[in-house]
């Protein structure tokens, strides 16, 4: 399976859940902004809490998967589109 990102949404990245409890070591901590809203999208596919999501902002991106793909969408309010 493929995904094929055909428009970039601003500010659009793929996100885990980051590298937490290294800050001491000089590692910030990155990941997902929203974690809740990561783990429960990786949750309602079976994935372990810290697959990789994709994050979105403001502009929507334009997605297409190359075969039939279970997705979640998991955060705020948004409207998404499927053909």
């Amino acid at each position: 399976m493929s995904i094929i990102i055909e428009k970039s949404g601003l500010f659009s990245s793929f996100q885990d859940f980051g590298r937490r409890g290294y800050e001491h070591d000089g590692v910030i901590p990155c990941g997902a902004l929203d974690t809740l809203a990561h783990e429960i999208a990786n949750r309602l596919v079976a994935n372990d809490k810290n697959e990789a999501t994709l994050e979105m902002t403001n502009k929507m991106a334009t997605i297409r998967f190359t075969e039939p793909t279970l997705i979640a969408l998991a955060g705020g309010n948004v409207k998404a589109y499927t053909e």
